[in-house]
């Protein structure tokens, strides 16, 4: 129970989270004011407007938060709705970004598909649950307005092949030198998600636009899926290719969805080390432990929010894109990777995907839990305690590796 404002009492069933929360059973909560009847609630919304004095929050703020929280629940219809008639077993035949569509996202915020700034059609578009595809909307930037990491660096652009086979690149080229001739030889081939370019950049980048510093080229290259994080897409006609992350200014998990600069010039150097630092440690090695470095990227500042002080960061981060190694391409003969939040999703009958795997590996859950263990948390115990180095090994950025159901190795 709880009892707010000395008014209203909240009364449900629920059980203890790893988190330090609850995990209340559906269908089980029930509100009333100043002593009267007790009548079932069905919003979490009306939790929010009784807690106010005890959250301590601006109403701006609360205002916020329920905006994310009605557009959550609406993503989550639509996930239920395409799990349904989906089995545990069924699921857990899938693998890398197949499965990563029809997961619950992140386990301890409930506004975790908030997405603010997309309506219905973008999401039917762009959003994982509704099965999003997207192809690549590419402009050509002045190099001085560029600031380029790893293999983005070269002249030759490198990174764009990881984005278009060789029929797509010489159509990109074609395009270039017919409408961007003062750019063809120097400048530099950004790619940015179609909405962006729709909502964001074609006005916010403007005066790039009118001077000719920078050129819309149109749509070229493979088609990607989004991930569960949203903003990294996963190469579609060819998955051993580079994942995609590129920059969105839409609200998600109570943050803007934008690139850091520094984000896109550090991670390329960050990466490597890691990679370093894995292949040179026993047991790092020994524990299958694989890094997917970001190969390069790019950011392009807007001039006007990158000269004004104190910019909100959702200006400053409008474009920009990471080219990172595909699991898949790290993968051997008969290994499946899937990421680590697929270990705590259940169908929609409360079945979870574990059951099939472990069924598949042919041990116990005991020796099944403790391959787990010995080729995720020792490692990860092991990076920090050992190298001080610590990894933020939420369920979307850390996969595991199967081979016949059995944990083999982690991917960072």
């Amino acid at each position: 129970t709880i009892d707010l404002d000395q008014r209203v009492q909240w009364r449900f069933r629920a059980r203890a989270s790893a988190w330090g929360g609850v995990h209340v059973e559906p269908g089980s909560v029930d509100r009333r004011v100043d002593e009267g009847p007790w009548q079932r609630l069905d919003s979490p919304a009306q939790l929010v407007l009784d807690a106010r004095r005890e959250l301590g929050a601006s109403v701006e703020v609360l205002a916020e938060w329920l905006e994310e929280i009605h557009a959550s629940v609406l993503a989550e219809a639509e996930q239920c709705a395409r799990l349904s008639g989906w089995s545990a077993a069924r699921l857990a035949e899938l693998e890398g970004v197949e499965l990563d569509q029809r997961l619950d996202g992140h386990p301890k915020l409930i506004a975790h598909r908030g997405r603010l700034g997309w309506g219905l059609d973008d999401l039917a578009s762009h959003a994982p649950e509704f099965g999003g595809r997207v192809r690549l909307h590419w402009l050509v930037v002045a190099p001085e307005h560029a600031r380029r990491s790893g293999s983005a660096c070269g002249p030759e652009q490198r990174l764009v092949d990881e984005s278009c086979d060789t029929d797509e690149r010489e159509r990109l080229t074609e395009v270039l030198i017919a409408r961007a001739q003062g750019l063809a030889s120097t400048g530099v081939l950004v790619p940015v998600h179609p909405w962006q370019w729709q909502r964001q950049i074609a006005a916010q980048y403007g005066r790039l636009l009118a001077r000719g510093a920078m050129v819309s080229l149109g749509r070229f290259g493979d088609r990607y899926a989004p991930r569960l994080s949203i903003r990294t897409l996963a190469n579609l006609d060819r998955p051993t290719r580079a994942d995609l992350k590129l920059a969105l200014t839409i609200l998600n998990t109570s943050c803007w969805r934008g690139l850091a600069a520094e984000h896109v010039e550090q991670g390329a150097s960050i990466g490597a080390a890691l990679h370093e630092l894995v292949v040179r440690d026993p047991l790092l090695l020994g524990a299958g432990v694989r890094v997917l470095g970001d190969l390069g990227g790019i950011h392009v500042p807007q001039p006007d929010f990158e000269s004004l002080a104190g910019a909100p960061y959702r200006l400053r981060e409008q474009l920009g894109a990471i080219w990172r190694t595909s699991a898949r391409a790290c993968l051997e003969l008969g290994e499946v990777e899937i990421p680590a939040a697929a270990l705590h999703q259940t169908d929609l009958a409360g079945e979870p995907l574990l059951r099939t795997w472990v069924e598949r590996s042919g041990v116990s859950l005991e020796r099944w839990l403790s391959a787990l263990f010995e080729r995720t948390a020792l490692p990860l115990l092991h990076l920090l305690a050992g190298h001080g180095l610590g990894v933020i090994a939420h369920g979307q950025n850390l996969g595991l590796i199967l081979r016949e159901g059995l944990p083999v190795g982690m991917i960072l």
